[in-house]
């Protein structure tokens, strides 16, 4: 399974975090996971997320959850 955050902008959507970065490809619980999107500072943009089971399957998997999301910024 494979859990990806993109961003999209300007009509172009990039990949900003995967979870193929974990080794086993297996989190088995929740953990907190950073993207940094300072690079779109001063933008609009929209976020994506996307799972895909890849082998259409999910043996006794429940997949991907997405517990709280924090958007947090700086003051110039």
């Amino acid at each position: 399974d494979v859990f990806q955050v993109f961003v999209l902008r300007d009509g172009a959507l990039t990949a900003v975090w995967s979870s193929k970065v974990f080794a086993s490809g297996n989190t088995m619980g929740f953990l907190p996971i950073d993207v940094d999107l300072s690079s779109y500072a001063g933008q609009d943009i929209q976020l994506r997320f996307v799972f895909d089971s890849v082998d259409g399957h999910a043996p006794g998997l429940e997949g991907t959850y997405l517990d709280s999301l924090r958007l947090e910024t700086t003051c110039d």
